[in-house]
């Protein structure tokens, strides 16, 4: 049923991540420490775009409608390196 169908989009998609908070170390000459508390937010661009074809009459039709938007995530981020 679906044996002729497929969908080949390739494209650029822009990422963006801010990363903000406090970061305290302790580095010494055999081993190092770190902790960290932030508050992260990454958003992507024309990441999810979905594409509706319009109704035209020819099968290689270019012109399309499109919806795209804006994809991101936030939320706290805890790290602890240990280096020795």
């Amino acid at each position: 049923f679906f044996g002729n169908a497929k969908y080949d989009d390739h494209r650029f998609a822009m990422h963006a991540q801010f990363l903000l908070g406090p970061s305290w170390q302790i580095p010494c000459d055999c081993w190092s420490f770190e902790l960290l508390a932030a508050y992260e937010f990454n958003v992507w661009f024309n990441l999810h775009e979905r594409i509706r074809s319009t109704s035209a009459i020819f099968d290689d039709s270019i012109e399309s409608l499109y919806a795209n938007s804006l994809f991101g995530t936030q939320g706290l981020t805890l790290r602890l390196n240990i280096g020795f």
